[in-house]
This record gives C-alpha cells, structure tokens and sequence, in this order.
C-alpha cells in the first residue's frame, strides 16, 4: 500500500516537473548594413490554445515586418500541430514592443469566445496550408 502511494506521489510530481518545459519559440533577423533589418519575434507565454508573443523592430521596411511577424505566427502554429490560426490582439506593451496575442486551432470555425475568451473585431483565421505556398517547408 505504502509502495503504490509513494509511485502515486512520485508520478504526479514529475507530471508537475515536467510541465512548462516547453521551448519558446524566438525567431531573429539580423541583416546589417543598408536596407537590412533587425527583429526579433518573442514567445513570452504559451497557453493550450493561444501564445502572447513580443517583436522587437530596430530597422527595416514595415512591409517586410509584417511578413516577418506572419512567418513567426504560422512557424508557430506548424510547431504546435495546428492547421490555422488568428491575431486574436495587438497592442504596444510598456516597453514599446508590438505585442500580439495568437489563437491556434484545428478548425477556422470555432466559437472564438468560447474557445480563447474573446474576440477580435475583424475575425480572420489563416490556414498553414495556405501560407505554405509563400513561406515553403
């Protein structure tokens, strides 16, 4: 009885160890030089169904920043397994960063309040599939 509940104990604490250890995702530009571009796009909280992420733009084009942080949210949502995603929010945090809160799900036709607690205004889920044909893999 004894060995069964020390097992018991035991299991469960490495389920609470081994919980979190999750990486973050970061992904980096450092091109130096004219026209090149620095950014950094940072994993700063990773939930089941959504991520906040931070992205940092020293320098470069706002078109090429838009793809960049596009890649960052689809390279997450492959890294999870899940076939779409959603901006669900943005804002600038304290320090000056672009802040984004993303959903990712296994189908573009969830209750987006009832599966991640709120709603953007302007819903639009992005398909994996689909941005495969532009960012490759």
């Amino acid at each position: 009885m004894i060995k069964t509940r020390f097992l018991i104990v035991a299991f469960m604490l490495g389920i609470c160890t081994c919980r979190g250890t999750e990486q973050l995702y970061v992904r980096e530009i450092d091109e130096p030089g004219p026209g090149g571009r620095v950014m950094r796009f940072e994993e700063i909280e990773h939930a089941p169904s959504y991520s906040v992420v931070a992205v940092t733009h020293t320098s470069g084009a706002p078109t090429s920043s838009s793809a960049f942080i596009a890649r960052g949210m689809w390279e997450m949502a492959q890294q999870r397994g899940t076939p779409f995603f959603i901006k669900l929010r943005e804002w600038e945090g304290p320090d000056g960063k672009w802040m984004f809160k993303i959903g990712f799900a296994y189908s573009d036709h969830v209750d987006l309040k009832t599966y991640f607690g709120e709603s953007p205004e302007n819903p639009r889920f992005l398909s994996v599939e689909q941005l495969r044909r532009i960012f490759g893999h």
